[in-house]
């Protein structure tokens, strides 16, 4: 009997770790994955508007924000949020930190890479002169590190936004050595 109840409870453990690390990045509680077509109907269904070149308008929080989802090989594999208009650098500093904290909060979340911007930190003379790059990156719990959110600063025409990035590394192409 003892035998039959160890069998069960390792067998119960063996499927909850399977059952795990089966998950999908998602955004909007929408996965990324299957179809072009099966998440943009998601995608619609919750209000957001088709635009040209798989783009879709919608909000975040109550902020208008663009959608570009990709594919390859016909399974979604990155959904990219931008800014539906450029902020100031100060504004741009904020919303990055924010997201920063906000993600390094979330036990959902393991963190990769990423620091702070200082309030003090000139952009456009970094970003332009320096080449330096503002960005964080997180894996995804319970994806088998096969979900990773990322974001950076990005200048917007003469103003800056934060760009974040959703990605299902299972559908992105893979990188070949030449």
């Amino acid at each position: 009997m003892k035998k039959i109840a160890l069998s069960l409870l390792l067998l119960l453990a063996v499927t909850t770790v399977f059952a795990q690390t089966n998950e999908t990045i998602k955004f909007l509680g929408i996965p990324i994955d299957g179809s072009y077509q099966e998440f943009t109907k998601e995608l619609t269904r919750k209000g957001w508007k088709a635009e040209p070149g798989q783009r879709f308008m919608g909000t975040i929080n109550g902020m208008p924000r663009i959608a570009t989802v990709s594919f390859y090989k016909r399974n979604v594999d990155r959904v990219m949020v931008e800014y539906d208009k450029a902020v100031s650098e100060q504004q741009a500093i904020e919303d990055f930190n924010t997201k920063l904290l906000t993600y390094r909060s979330d036990n959902r979340y393991v963190y990769e890479h990423g620091e702070n911007v200082s309030k003090e930190t000139r952009l456009g003379y970094d970003m332009e002169v320096r080449n330096k790059v503002y960005d964080a990156s997180f894996f995804v719990k319970d994806t088998d590190n096969k979900g990773k959110v990322w974001f950076r600063i990005e200048q917007l025409g003469s103003g800056y936004q934060v760009v974040t990035y959703y990605d299902n590394l299972n559908n992105r192409p893979k990188k070949t050595v030449l």
